[in-house]
């Protein structure tokens, strides 16, 4: 196989966008500004991150969080939902009144073995 060829087939981006894709990525700032305002903290827009230790480790967060009022910075995962209830999402668990991601999803992983943040809030936002 040329490089040429090769290159071309690792850059391209898939384009398949499924309603709740695009439902997703409509309402995400959405769901990161109520959370800023419910917590009183600051979100930093950010894009693709490798992990400097490990270059082959890389994801695509949603917002860095500072927190004012602990003096911490830690991570936001924003995910939109079109399901009903958020308790139908495959990936999170019911604990106690609340929902907690499952640390066997991929989720889990991406907020927080790749980067190696001491924390990560996961916020949900439904239909």
């Amino acid at each position: 196989m040329k490089f040429a060829t090769l290159a071309d087939n690792l850059l391209k981006r898939s384009t398949v966008k499924t309603p709740a894709m695009e439902f997703g990525t409509l309402h995400e700032s959405d769901a990161a500004d109520i959370y800023a305002a419910t917590y009183d903290v600051e979100l930093f827009p950010v894009g693709f991150i490798i992990n400097p230790m490990r270059i082959y480790l890389d994801c695509s967060l949603d917002r860095p969080v500072n927190d004012r009022n602990h003096n911490e910075m830690g991570l936001l995962e924003a995910k939109c939902t079109m399901k009903e209830s958020v308790s139908d999402v495959s990936y999170l668990r019911v604990v106690g009144e609340g929902l907690q991601l499952q640390r066997s999803h991929q989720y889990y992983e991406q907020c927080m073995g790749l980067i190696g943040a001491m924390w990560c809030d996961f916020c949900m936002m439904q239909k």
